[in-house]
Protein backbone atom coordinates (compact mmCIF):
# COMPACT_ATOMS: atom_id res chain seq x y z
CA UNK A 1 0.00 0.00 0.00
CA UNK A 2 1.31 3.41 -0.93
CA UNK A 3 1.03 5.83 0.93
CA UNK A 4 -1.70 7.73 -0.93
CA UNK A 5 -3.81 4.57 -0.46
CA UNK A 6 -2.86 4.73 3.41
CA UNK A 7 -4.23 8.30 3.49
CA UNK A 8 -7.20 7.74 1.52
CA UNK A 9 -7.96 4.66 4.02
CA UNK A 10 -6.99 6.99 6.86
CA UNK A 11 -10.29 9.08 5.50
CA UNK A 12 -12.92 6.59 4.80
CA UNK A 13 -12.21 5.79 8.70
CA UNK A 14 -12.53 9.43 9.98
CA UNK A 15 -15.54 9.99 8.02
CA UNK A 16 -17.04 6.32 9.32
CA UNK A 17 -16.35 8.08 12.66
CA UNK A 18 -17.79 11.48 11.84
CA UNK A 19 -21.21 9.59 10.02
CA UNK A 20 -21.77 7.76 12.70
CA UNK A 21 -22.14 10.91 15.20
CA UNK A 22 -23.82 12.24 12.83
CA UNK A 23 -26.67 9.22 12.61
CA UNK A 24 -26.56 9.70 16.25
CA UNK A 25 -27.65 13.23 16.15
CA UNK A 26 -30.71 12.44 13.55
CA UNK A 27 -32.20 9.64 15.00
CA UNK A 28 -36.08 10.01 16.13
CA UNK A 29 -35.18 10.27 19.76
CA UNK A 30 -33.00 13.01 19.28
CA UNK A 31 -34.98 14.83 17.01
CA UNK A 32 -37.86 14.53 19.94
CA UNK A 33 -35.08 15.35 22.87
CA UNK A 34 -34.27 18.61 20.91
CA UNK A 35 -37.89 19.32 20.55
CA UNK A 36 -38.68 18.82 23.74
CA UNK A 37 -35.49 20.77 24.87
CA UNK A 38 -37.11 23.58 23.29
CA UNK A 39 -39.62 23.26 24.49
CA UNK A 40 -38.94 23.72 28.22
CA UNK A 41 -36.51 26.00 27.56
CA UNK A 42 -40.01 28.08 26.27
CA UNK A 43 -41.42 27.21 29.51
CA UNK A 44 -38.43 27.91 31.76
CA UNK A 45 -38.00 31.01 29.68
CA UNK A 46 -41.63 32.21 30.11
CA UNK A 47 -41.83 31.25 34.13
CA UNK A 48 -37.93 33.92 34.33
CA UNK A 49 -40.26 36.59 32.46
CA UNK A 50 -43.75 36.26 34.48
CA UNK A 51 -41.69 36.02 38.28
CA UNK A 52 -39.71 39.10 37.47
CA UNK A 53 -42.82 40.94 36.27
CA UNK A 54 -44.60 39.76 39.08
CA UNK A 55 -42.08 40.72 41.53
CA UNK A 56 -42.26 44.25 40.05
CA UNK A 57 -45.96 44.20 40.38
CA UNK A 58 -46.30 43.55 43.61
CA UNK A 59 -43.50 45.71 44.70
CA UNK A 60 -45.63 48.72 42.36
CA UNK A 61 -48.88 47.48 44.24
CA UNK A 62 -47.16 47.61 48.14
CA UNK A 63 -46.01 51.23 46.32
CA UNK A 64 -49.58 52.23 45.89
CA UNK A 65 -51.42 50.33 48.91
CA UNK A 66 -48.41 52.76 51.20
CA UNK A 67 -49.70 55.69 49.06
CA UNK A 68 -53.25 54.90 49.25
CA UNK A 69 -53.29 54.41 52.92
CA UNK A 70 -51.64 58.19 53.34
CA UNK A 71 -54.47 59.83 51.26
CA UNK A 72 -56.79 57.94 53.36
CA UNK A 73 -55.37 59.33 57.04
CA UNK A 74 -55.37 62.83 55.11
CA UNK A 75 -58.91 62.60 54.36
CA UNK A 76 -59.71 61.22 57.49
CA UNK A 77 -58.23 64.48 59.02
CA UNK A 78 -59.40 66.89 56.36
CA UNK A 79 -62.78 65.46 56.95
CA UNK A 80 -62.63 65.80 60.71
CA UNK A 81 -61.59 69.51 60.54
CA UNK A 82 -64.35 70.02 58.17
CA UNK A 83 -66.80 68.82 60.99
CA UNK A 84 -64.92 71.24 63.51
CA UNK A 85 -65.40 74.02 61.20
CA UNK A 86 -68.67 73.50 60.46
CA UNK A 87 -69.75 73.17 64.17
CA UNK A 88 -67.66 76.53 64.23
CA UNK A 89 -69.89 79.48 63.84
CA UNK A 90 -67.21 81.79 63.45
CA UNK A 91 -65.79 79.99 60.70
CA UNK A 92 -66.52 81.31 57.40
CA UNK A 93 -67.71 80.24 53.93
CA UNK A 94 -64.33 80.87 52.26
CA UNK A 95 -62.43 78.52 54.72
CA UNK A 96 -65.43 75.65 54.48
CA UNK A 97 -65.32 75.81 50.67
CA UNK A 98 -61.69 75.50 50.26
CA UNK A 99 -62.03 72.39 52.99
CA UNK A 100 -64.42 70.97 50.90
CA UNK A 101 -62.67 71.64 47.80
CA UNK A 102 -59.08 70.00 49.71
CA UNK A 103 -61.47 66.29 50.32
CA UNK A 104 -63.13 67.03 46.86
CA UNK A 105 -59.72 66.50 45.67
CA UNK A 106 -58.50 63.92 48.39
CA UNK A 107 -62.05 61.59 47.29
CA UNK A 108 -60.86 62.24 43.43
CA UNK A 109 -56.89 61.31 44.12
CA UNK A 110 -57.91 58.32 46.66
CA UNK A 111 -60.65 56.83 44.00
CA UNK A 112 -57.72 57.15 41.01
CA UNK A 113 -55.20 55.08 42.94
CA UNK A 114 -57.76 52.72 44.42
CA UNK A 115 -58.68 51.77 40.63
CA UNK A 116 -55.14 51.53 39.50
CA UNK A 117 -54.16 49.25 42.62
CA UNK A 118 -57.53 46.69 41.79
CA UNK A 119 -56.18 46.71 38.44
CA UNK A 120 -52.99 46.00 40.18
CA UNK A 121 -54.11 43.07 42.35
CA UNK A 122 -56.28 41.62 39.22
CA UNK A 123 -53.07 41.24 37.30
CA UNK A 124 -51.03 39.81 40.36
CA UNK A 125 -54.22 37.42 40.32
CA UNK A 126 -53.90 36.21 36.57
CA UNK A 127 -50.19 36.17 36.35
CA UNK A 128 -49.99 33.77 39.43
CA UNK A 129 -52.71 31.58 38.12
CA UNK A 130 -50.43 31.93 34.60
CA UNK A 131 -47.12 31.12 36.18
CA UNK A 132 -49.32 27.75 37.98
CA UNK A 133 -50.17 26.99 34.37
CA UNK A 134 -46.96 27.11 32.93
CA UNK A 135 -45.18 25.61 36.07
CA UNK A 136 -47.22 22.59 35.10
CA UNK A 137 -46.29 22.89 31.62
CA UNK A 138 -42.74 23.07 32.22
CA UNK A 139 -42.81 19.62 34.78
CA UNK A 140 -44.75 17.81 32.21
CA UNK A 141 -41.78 18.86 29.33
CA UNK A 142 -39.06 18.15 31.38
CA UNK A 143 -40.14 14.97 32.69
CA UNK A 144 -40.99 14.17 28.96
CA UNK A 145 -37.38 15.66 28.54
CA UNK A 146 -35.38 13.38 30.85
CA UNK A 147 -37.34 10.66 29.15
CA UNK A 148 -36.18 10.89 25.70
CA UNK A 149 -32.11 12.27 27.37
CA UNK A 150 -32.53 8.94 28.73
CA UNK A 151 -32.96 6.95 25.48
CA UNK A 152 -30.52 9.26 23.19
CA UNK A 153 -28.20 8.38 26.13
CA UNK A 154 -29.02 4.66 25.68
CA UNK A 155 -28.15 4.73 21.65
CA UNK A 156 -24.79 6.48 22.02
CA UNK A 157 -24.20 3.82 24.63
CA UNK A 158 -25.13 1.17 22.13
CA UNK A 159 -22.54 2.78 19.57
CA UNK A 160 -19.82 2.85 21.88
CA UNK A 161 -17.94 -0.38 20.65
CA UNK A 162 -18.30 0.56 16.82
CA UNK A 163 -17.03 3.82 17.58
CA UNK A 164 -14.16 2.25 19.53
CA UNK A 165 -13.68 0.17 16.42
CA UNK A 166 -13.77 2.68 14.67
CA UNK A 167 -11.35 4.71 16.28
CA UNK A 168 -8.90 1.59 16.37
CA UNK A 169 -9.16 1.97 12.83
CA UNK A 170 -8.18 5.16 12.84
CA UNK A 171 -5.13 4.88 14.43
CA UNK A 172 -3.86 2.08 12.54
CA UNK A 173 -4.63 3.82 9.35
CA UNK A 174 -2.48 6.80 10.42
CA UNK A 175 0.61 5.01 11.48
CA UNK A 176 1.18 4.38 7.21
CA UNK A 177 0.10 8.07 6.47
CA UNK A 178 3.29 10.08 6.76
CA UNK A 179 3.36 13.23 8.98
CA UNK A 180 3.68 15.96 6.03
CA UNK A 181 0.55 14.44 4.68
CA UNK A 182 -1.70 14.23 7.99
CA UNK A 183 -0.34 17.73 8.71
CA UNK A 184 -2.11 18.90 4.93
CA UNK A 185 -4.62 16.82 5.73
CA UNK A 186 -5.84 18.01 9.43
CA UNK A 187 -5.64 21.75 7.62
CA UNK A 188 -8.10 21.26 4.81
CA UNK A 189 -10.25 19.54 7.77
CA UNK A 190 -10.75 22.68 8.83
CA UNK A 191 -12.25 24.04 5.59
CA UNK A 192 -13.65 20.69 3.61
CA UNK A 193 -15.37 17.20 5.80
CA UNK A 194 -12.75 15.31 2.94
CA UNK A 195 -10.13 16.76 2.13
CA UNK A 196 -8.75 13.96 -0.20
CA UNK A 197 -10.73 13.13 -3.00
CA UNK A 198 -10.12 10.76 -6.28
CA UNK A 199 -9.01 11.56 -9.75
CA UNK A 200 -12.49 10.23 -11.60
CA UNK A 201 -11.61 10.53 -15.74
CA UNK A 202 -10.41 14.29 -15.49
CA UNK A 203 -12.05 15.73 -12.49
CA UNK A 204 -11.95 15.79 -9.19
CA UNK A 205 -13.86 13.63 -6.95
CA UNK A 206 -14.57 16.09 -4.63
CA UNK A 207 -15.59 19.09 -6.17
CA UNK A 208 -16.48 17.57 -9.45
CA UNK A 209 -14.82 20.49 -11.32
CA UNK A 210 -12.11 19.45 -14.12
CA UNK A 211 -8.51 19.32 -13.74
CA UNK A 212 -6.05 20.21 -15.77
CA UNK A 213 -4.12 17.72 -17.76
CA UNK A 214 -1.21 18.39 -16.02
CA UNK A 215 -2.55 17.82 -12.72
CA UNK A 216 -4.03 15.07 -13.61
CA UNK A 217 -0.47 13.30 -15.10
CA UNK A 218 1.10 14.60 -11.98
CA UNK A 219 -1.33 12.34 -9.58
CA UNK A 220 -0.83 9.51 -12.12
CA UNK A 221 3.00 9.75 -11.17
CA UNK A 222 2.01 9.25 -7.83
CA UNK A 223 3.58 13.05 -6.63
CA UNK A 224 3.09 13.88 -3.62
CA UNK A 225 0.53 16.65 -2.43
CA UNK A 226 -0.77 17.29 -5.30
CA UNK A 227 -4.14 19.44 -4.72
CA UNK A 228 -7.13 20.40 -6.90
CA UNK A 229 -6.77 23.58 -8.52
CA UNK A 230 -10.38 24.42 -7.56
CA UNK A 231 -11.15 23.03 -4.18
CA UNK A 232 -7.65 22.40 -2.51
CA UNK A 233 -8.32 19.13 -2.09
CA UNK A 234 -5.82 16.34 -1.76
CA UNK A 235 -5.83 14.37 -4.85
CA UNK A 236 -4.88 10.65 -5.24
CA UNK A 237 -5.09 7.88 -8.10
Amino acid sequence: MNQFEALWEYQQADLALAKLNDDLKSTPAYTQYLRLKKTYKKHHNMLESLDRELSSKLAKQDEYASKLAELVRAFDLEKSELEIMESDEGSKAEELTEAKKSIEKLVSSINALSKELNSLVSWCRNANKQIGDTYALAASAKKELDAAKQTCEKERQDAVPEANRIKEEILEKRKAVPPELLKKYSALKESVPNPVAKVVGETCGGCRMSLSSVIVRKVAAGNVGVECETCGRILVQ
